[in-house]
């Protein structure tokens, strides 16, 4: 990339030679962009350091008089690290990511697909029926105990997924299958933890 200013070679938010701001740099994903080691394991506090860090410094607010295009340029850089923030200080959002960089979506519809096993969609019904079923006096405490359970289970198989990724294991669908079953358990856990009625098991 070059300086929109000066024309001077940059690799940066800023232009070493001229110091005008310039547009978030396509070729950089969130871990680049927020200048963290590109692996699964992170320290969340220093997430959130490096994320201040850079906010500071490209904060709309402090382009409020300058011209119009680094004022456009500050928001995207802005908008660029707070969609690298909410990314990566999610685990399971994280791991997906780094899935979707290897080039396997966990999200993707038809051919792409997850085709998740019968036997875990069966699990995940069994489950449903047995949070529908809470009730009378002790449902809180059946509930606090089953989302006690299905949390360590979703933890369980999120470090595993995270290992393997940092190991740089090839087999993306084995990876994609344990990224699609946290989903699900992540939605067993968030109707878990409300009291106002099921939640979206689509």
């Amino acid at each position: 990339m070059n300086c929109w200013e000066c024309g001077a070679p940059v690799a940066a938010m800023f232009c070493e030679g001229c110091e005008a701001i310039q547009p978030p740099d396509p070729r950089l994903d969130h871990f680049a962009r927020l200048g963290v080691e590109h692996r699964f394991e992170q320290d969340p506090d220093a997430l959130a350091a490096a994320h201040r860090t850079l906010q500071r410094k490209v904060h709309p607010d402090r382009f409020a008089s300058a011209g119009d295009r680094p004022r456009r340029f500050s928001m995207a850089q802005a908008t660029a690290l707070n969609d690298a923030i909410r990314v990566l200080r999610d685990p399971l959002r994280r791991a997906e990511y780094m899935l979707h960089l290897r080039g396997r979506d966990v999200g993707a519809e038809g051919e792409g697909r997850v085709q998740l096993s019968p036997a875990f969609l069966m699990e995940i019904i069994e489950l449903r029926e047995a949070v529908d079923e809470l009730n009378g006096p002790d449902a809180h405490t059946e509930r606090g105990r089953m989302a006690r359970e299905v949390a360590a289970r979703f933890e369980g198989m999120l470090a595993e997924l995270g290992r393997r990724l940092d190991a740089g294991d090839d087999d993306l669908d084995a990876m994609a299958q344990l990224a699609a079953q946290l989903r699900y358990l992540r939605r067993v856990i968030d109707e878990l933890q409300v009291d106002d009625g099921p939640g979206d098991w689509t």
